[in-house]
């Protein structure tokens, strides 16, 4: 299969960093105490923009607490 060969480099490599964060929702109690509601993982690779991947992080994050129905979606924002 020669349209392999050409794609496929053996001796080709590209490092890069794939950084995971996690972030945990909690519901705080008046007096004191607190359960976890929420908490997910999150894989960056290669975030170049310190600005543009927290922007990416934060949307994400708030699209699947909507999704799974865990904070309700704003329609006026």
């Amino acid at each position: 299969m020669l349209y392999q060969e050409a794609l496929f480099n053996q001796d080709y490599y590209r490092r890069y960093k794939v950084y995971t964060i996690e972030t945990s929702l909690y519901h705080l109690e008046k007096e004191g105490g607190s359960n976890l509601v929420w908490t997910g993982f999150y894989d960056l690779v290669d975030p170049i923009d310190v600005k543009e991947t927290i922007d990416l992080y934060v949307k994400a994050v708030v699209r699947t607490l909507e999704k799974e129905h865990i904070i309700f979606k704003n329609e006026s924002l």
